[in-house]
C-alpha cells in the first residue's frame, strides 16, 4: 500500500491518499502521519482519497480502527472520504460506525462535493 499526505493550506484541509491494498497497519501509519500534519497546522479537515484503494481489513478490525479516530484527530475533525462506486457500497459500514462514535465522516463519489462539504 502507498499513501501520501498533502496540505491544501489555502483551503484549510489536508488530502490523505491511500492506494493499493490497505491493511490495518498501513492505515494506522497513514492516520498517524495525517494526524501530525493536521495538528501541526491547526486544522481539522481531511479529504481521504481511497478511490484507488482496497480495504483488506476484516469487519471487526475496521470497526476497531475507525473508533480509534477520536484519539488521533483534533476535536471536531471532518473526514470526507472519496471512494469508488464499489467503495461506496463496501465502506458504508465505516460511515455508520463513525456516526455512532460521534466522528464526522461522510462518503463521496465526487471530489468537488467532498471539498464543499469539508468547507461548510
Amino acid at each position: 500500500m502507498g499513501h501520501s499526505v498533502e496540505l491544501v493550506k489555502d483551503q484549510n484541509y489536508i488530502i490523505l491518499v491511500l492506494a493499493g491494498d490497505q491493511t490495518k497497519n498501513d492505515l494506522e501509519i497513514a492516520r498517524e502521519e495525517a494526524s501530525k500534519v493536521l495538528t501541526e497546522n491547526g486544522l481539522n479537515r481531511v479529504l481521504v482519497d481511497v478511490s484507488q484503494g482496497v480495504n483488506k481489513m476484516p469487519v471487526f478490525e475496521d470497526f476497531e480502527y475507525t473508533k480509534q479516530h477520536l484519539r488521533y484527530f483534533p476535536e471536531n475533525t471532518r473526514h470526507a472520504m472519496l471512494v469508488s462506486p464499489e467503495g461506496m457500497k463496501n465502506l458504508s459500514f465505516t460511515e455508520t460506525i463513525s456516526h455512532n462514535y460521534g466522528i464526522s465522516l461522510k462518503l463521496f463519489l465526487d471530489k468537488d462535493e467532498a471539498v464543499s462539504w469539508l468547507n461548510q
